[in-house]
């Protein structure tokens, strides 16, 4: 599953890396992604084994260009959506810790077969 977000969100052409990593906030690329696995549950179990497990990812977008913001949080609902990801309702302002930074926030699900069925 992580192979299949990263793959989809390098595709838009910004850096992509995992939300909390990028420690020193003078080393900020201009625009970049993030993402972070909020959850894992399993969503189908046949026989007594996972059949389906139900991914719930957070993928945010920082920039120091507020017009950016608006513009990728489209692109990447977009880029996602055609990669099988399922947004979970439009998104959310998210803060940054430098004040020249703002971020949009959306939470996508993926449901990924784990060959049981």
């Amino acid at each position: 599953m992580k192979e299949r977000l990263i793959e989809a969100l390098q595709k838009i052409g910004f850096p992509v890396v995992l939300q909390g990593t990028l420690l020193d906030a003078s080393d900020y690329p201009d625009n970049f992604i993030t993402y972070f696995t909020t959850d894992s549950e399993t969503a189908a179990a046949y026989d007594n084994d996972e059949a389906a497990t139900a991914w719930t990812i957070q993928v945010a977008f920082y920039s120091n260009d507020p017009a950016k913001v608006e513009s990728v949080q489209k692109t990447i609902r977009a880029t996602l959506k055609d990669a099988g990801f399922i947004p979970q309702g439009r998104g959310y302002d998210m803060p940054s810790n430098r004040a020249d930074f703002s971020g949009w926030v959306c939470d996508y699900y993926y449901i990924e077969n784990e060959g049981v069925l």
